[in-house]
């Protein structure tokens, strides 16, 4: 389930925000409107992305969207696109070399 709360709210209620993480939800935070923090349980933008190529294989196999890559090339790409999109599931420190 995800949950959507504005961001003057995310201060005074981010405890119970981090039990609905803890217990598996996603909770967006808005500000003026728009997504400005996405909190996820650990490994979730992993599954996200796993799942999203899968799909677009199976429709690959059904002849219905002709691409021409393999899984692990799909999951690259998906990897790349969330990087480049701010969601990489990597930890910064990681990359950081930390």
């Amino acid at each position: 389930m995800t949950r959507q709360i504005a961001a003057t709210e995310f201060r005074a209620r981010i405890a119970e925000m981090l039990r609905w993480v803890e217990a598996g939800e996603t909770v967006l935070i808005t500000r003026h409107g728009r997504v400005a923090l996405r909190l996820a349980p650990e490994g979730e933008a992993e599954r996200e992305a796993c799942s999203r190529a899968m799909e677009r294989f199976d429709r690959h196999l059904a002849g219905k969207n002709r691409i021409r890559m393999t899984l692990p090339e799909m999951l690259a790409r998906d990897a790349r696109a969330s990087r480049e999109a701010g969601s990489c599931p990597m930890r910064r420190s990681s990359a950081l070399g930390s």
